[in-house]
């Protein structure tokens, strides 16, 4: 209600939301599974992924020069925390992926395409058919709206220049 004394206008609001250091990821309930895979599982299923991205011509070379100065195994733990949170009801996923990607300097929507393609491909070889639905549901909807954050993250220059790798 007061919101509209302080900002002018929706977009201040959702620029004010968007620069948040942290995002909680349970807003929507998942959709339950017959059995809730366990931390090691996702963690078995992250690795695959990302060994997949890794050998991609187009993502490998990205992938390899911003994580492998984090390291892959932190950047593992990390993706296993988010997809428990996102997918399987996990605790709290806490970390702010959008100012993550952003920052990213040659990231482009078209690579986001690629991203999914190679996402459904792992899961279709990784998980069961319940699963690997509701695992690409979630990626499908994840893309494009983190592919919007980021064009309005730089837009509003939330990303300094100086961060960007």
């Amino acid at each position: 209600m007061y919101l509209k004394y302080i900002f002018k206008s929706i977009d201040e609001v959702n620029d004010m939301v968007l620069s948040f250091p942290l995002v909680r990821y349970t807003e929507r309930a998942p959709q339950p599974v017959a059995k809730t895979p366990s931390r090691a599982e996702v963690r078995n299923f992250v690795e695959a992924f990302y060994a997949d991205v890794r050998a991609d011509a187009e993502l490998g070379p990205i992938f390899e020069r911003v994580v492998a100065a984090r390291g892959w195994d932190a950047h593992f733990e990390t993706m296993t925390d988010f997809w428990q949170a996102v997918a399987f009801d996990g605790p709290p996923f806490r970390g702010n992926p959008m100012i993550k990607h952003a920052q990213i300097r040659d990231i482009a929507p078209a690579q986001f395409a690629r991203w999914l393609t190679i996402f459904e491909k792992t899961c279709r070889r990784c998980w069961p058919q319940e699963t690997t639905d509701l695992l690409i549901e979630r990626g499908r909807r994840m893309a494009p709206a983190l592919v919007r954050a980021i064009d309005r993250a730089r837009e509003k220059a939330m990303v300094r220049r100086d961060d960007m790798h």
